[in-house]
């Protein structure tokens, strides 16, 4: 397929191991996951509707998935993966080896720079064609040496429009509340994602709507559910074993009754945004 680099971002982020050097977080790539999104959507609000991945486990797979998440509803997103030579994930964890071939069936299409291994300056010209090819970066970078440092610095060079999603996270990474604490334990929910200001619990018309930490009182885990309660009363139970997720609604005039998240989004708006 052919290019148009004017529409064109890439990525480029560290693997699993290197995001994890700095913090014990265990839902660091969760919240990682969720801004990504965020971020891919916002580039594709301004026009951009190519996105190249280099297919790196780690940062490349995360970026890489989503965009295919987005591409559900947004169906002229392009997503092309460009692999340095054939047979890059052969060395994977067995999770991100799943992950990138999941990836490479549903790219628009794939690059293949060269069909064996050589030489480790291959990943050098892998980043060059990512970099040269887009006028625009996501990026997780903190300042270590290495492949990435390469890859940002070359497209600060050249001028992209970029976006260091390590940079947003800073009052998360600061952020020590007891409910950020708490959440620590249940990195699997499915129900909801972990955003950097707190839990991202629905999306209608693709706007967020996010519980703060600091408007969460307690959690607990009871039963395979996890109990998420509100400084209002406001409960938020998600299941631990499905993408179950529904909430409560104290002091209703009818009965005390459940409801799904996606049915009741507007009281849950009400309850949860600030006035």
């Amino acid at each position: 397929m052919r290019i148009n680099k004017n529409k064109t971002v890439t990525f480029t982020g560290y693997r699993s191991q290197e995001i994890q050097h700095l913090t014990e977080d265990k839902n660091l790539v969760n919240v990682i996951t969720t801004e990504v999104y965020r971020t891919v959507k916002l580039f594709y609000e301004q026009g951009y509707n190519t996105f190249l991945t280099g297919g790196s486990e780690g940062f490349d797979l995360v970026a890489a998935n989503a965009v295919l998440q987005l591409k559900r509803v947004n169906t002229d997103i392009q997503l092309v993966m460009v692999a340095p030579f054939i047979g890059q994930e052969q060395r994977y964890s067995a999770v991100d080896k799943m992950s990138y071939r999941y990836i490479w069936e549903r790219a628009d299409a794939t690059v293949v720079l060269a069909e064996a291994y050589t030489d480790k300056g291959q990943y050098l010209r892998r980043n060059d064609y990512l970099v040269d090819n887009s006028t625009a970066m996501i990026c997780y970078y903190d300042g270590l040496a290495g492949n990435t440092k390469y890859t940002h610095d070359r497209a600060q060079d050249a001028g992209h429009n970029s976006i260091n999603i390590c940079g947003m996270l800073y009052e998360y990474f600061a952020n020590e509340s007891l409910a950020k604490q708490a959440f620590q334990p249940y990195s699997r929910i499915q129900g909801f994602c972990y955003c950097k200001e707190g839990i991202l619990i629905h999306r209608r018309d693709d706007k967020p709507l996010i519980i703060a930490f600091e408007q969460i009182a307690e959690v607990e885990s009871k039963c395979g559910v996890l109990h998420i309660v509100m400084g209002n009363g406001l409960e938020l139970r998600a299941s631990l074993l499905s993408n179950d997720c529904q909430v409560w609604f104290p002091g209703m005039d009818e009965p005390t009754v459940w409801e799904s998240v996606s049915a009741c989004y507007a009281q849950l708006k009400n309850r949860i945004l600030p006035k």
